[in-house]
């Protein structure tokens, strides 16, 4: 080789050297150091699309699926958006309070060891849609009081660390809502049915006559009552308001089979509401010793009835009476697409999962005609 060729190829390698330097020094940018400084600049224009939480040895991932926000370890459940939303922008606004010298000693006081180790601090991870990480967030215990702490001075908060430990930040924000339990983030609400929006109600058991309730004349009753015979109005009461702030405990573990969770002879509640909906709710068996019941939901739309033309039979009406009638029959078609798309939304989550409620839940949907139906008060004499 010329010797003009190798000063070419020495320079060139030079140059080559020079470059990976200066962008491995744009590449990594150290952690922030300043007081009130922003740790997370950049998240607020980042599209999240998986967080990650861990906690000594237990993990759970939540991911953004088809725009929607689910829990991969409860069989992709819907989560709560708002909670993630504030959880984000609680990361995006966190400013340093102070920058406490780490030892080893004040890392595990101040909670700031990595996962998987005992005792670790709660571990944040938000990776974008390529799978790169955008924020390792290590939170560990809160700051203890000025009479307690070494850290004097300084406004109450949580020490957090960006770096698994190695340095740590003490930060206003308290992180309490952040936890590796997934039902702290599922979309827990099943139902929410209004008592007064009830209207027939029916129990049926496996082996057994079902027990009705109807509403007549603004009341309901059981329906076959004999001469002497009235309803218990406390359980109708609690038979009615079931369905009303209708929360699940947990999802089944996929895989089980229906004499396992006890649905080859289940109880079936089944309410009817005034707008035509009904919710049908199966009750199968207590998983082991917990106080819990299986339950499989469902719900339909009756379909409505055909009603004459009011045109046909008055054709003298007022245009201002005809346009009242449009008015209310597009109304009426607004209420009755909104059903459908509620009932086609929610049989589209049933259809997937079978829950476990708490059993005074289930209890509450439970009943016999001898606990429905009470003596009539004998008539006084004068």
């Amino acid at each position: 080789m010329k010797g003009k060729q190798l000063l070419i190829l020495i320079a060139t390698a030079a140059i080559l050297i020079i470059a990976a330097v200066y962008t491995s020094r744009d590449t990594y940018k150290k952690p922030p150091t300043r007081q009130g400084e922003t740790i997370f600049p950049n998240l607020a224009d980042s599209e999240i699309n998986e967080i990650i939480i861990e906690k000594e040895d237990e993990s759970l991932t939540i991911a953004r699926i088809n725009d929607i926000w689910v829990c991969r370890d409860k069989q992709d459940y819907t989560v709560k958006f708002d909670r993630i939303k504030d959880m984000v922008i609680r990361i995006a606004d966190i400013k340093i309070g102070q920058v406490p010298t780490v030892t080893d000693a004040l890392r595990a006081r101040m909670g700031i060891i990595p996962p998987p180790q005992a005792g670790s601090g709660t571990l944040i991870k938000l990776k974008d849609t390529a799978g790169n990480e955008l924020v390792s967030l290590l939170i560990g215990n809160i700051r203890q009081s000025a009479e307690e702490s070494n850290f004097r001075g300084v406004p109450e908060g949580t020490f957090i660390s960006v770096d698994l430990g190695e340095t740590a930040y003490l930060v206003k924000d308290n992180f309490h809502h952040v936890t590796v339990d997934p039902n702290g983030w599922l979309e827990t609400e099943l139902l929410n049915i209004p008592e007064a929006d009830i209207e027939r109600i029916s129990i049926q058991s496996h082996d057994g006559k079902p027990l009705v309730l109807t509403t007549v004349n603004g009341e309901m009753i059981v329906e076959g009552l004999r001469k002497r015979e009235a309803t218990v109005e406390s359980t109708v009461s609690t038979l009615r308001s079931a369905l009303t702030g209708l929360h699940f405990n947990d999802i089944a573990q996929a895989g089980l089979s229906d004499k396992k969770m006890g649905f080859d002879k289940p109880i079936t509640y089944t309410a009817e509401t005034l707008k035509g909906e009904t919710y049908k709710v199966q009750i199968g068996a207590t998983p082991g010793a917990i106080q819990e019941r299986y339950v499989r939901l469902s719900a339909e739309l009756k379909p409505l009835i055909p009603k004459k033309d009011a045109d046909a039979d008055t054709p003298d009406i007022s245009e201002e009476e005809k346009e009242k009638a449009l008015a209310e029959k597009v109304e009426s078609d607004l209420t009755r697409k909104n059903l459908k798309k509620k009932i086609q939304d929610l049989n589209a989550k049933f259809s997937k999962y079978t829950y476990t409620l708490a059993t005074y839940k289930t209890d509450n949907m439970v009943s016999t005609r001898e606990s429905a139906v009470k003596p009539k008060p004998k008539d006084i004499k004068k």
